[in-house]
């Protein structure tokens, strides 16, 4: 199912995210380069390209079905974990999916396939959907019912 390394990654994100107590805590520790307590869009993007790195289990500079799957099944392990932290009860079933990144959004093309432009370029509007108080920075405060 997940590359060596998206398993790696996720790893990572669930094992540090555990002892996030709010809804964004988890996100703002993994992606915060500088450790400020904000993510800035240069974070963003660069985090977006690693994880994009990460599940381009083939190299070929492009996110085929089953890796788009992966990603999802990583998103939604992801989810729950913040959720189990925060003391939240489990949504299983439920779609992570809203969003401007949501299946299908980032085709752009419609190839079937999410390149790395694809991906990456659409970081300004994944960022801009999240910034809820448009300061240009996500911290824990610009997450919640229905922004992960």
């Amino acid at each position: 199912m997940f590359g060596r390394d998206a398993m790696a990654l996720v790893f990572m994100l669930q094992v540090t995210g555990a002892a996030a107590q709010t809804p964004g805590a988890m996100f703002v520790e993994q992606w915060d380069a500088d450790g400020d307590g904000r993510v800035t869009l240069g974070e963003a993007q660069s985090r977006r390209t690693d994880l994009f790195d990460a599940f381009d289990s083939d190299g070929d500079g492009a996110l085929g079905p089953q890796e788009l799957a992966d990603m999802g099944a990583m998103r939604a392990a992801m989810q729950e974990a913040n959720r189990a932290a925060a003391g939240r009860a489990s949504r299983v079933g439920t779609s992570g999916a809203a969003g401007p990144d949501g299946p299908g959004r980032l085709d752009r093309d419609g190839d079937g396939r999410v390149s790395r432009d694809e991906f990456v370029g659409s970081t300004g509007s994944w960022f801009a959907w999240r910034d809820r108080d448009g300061d240009g920075a996500l911290t824990s405060a610009d997450f919640g019912r229905g922004r992960w």
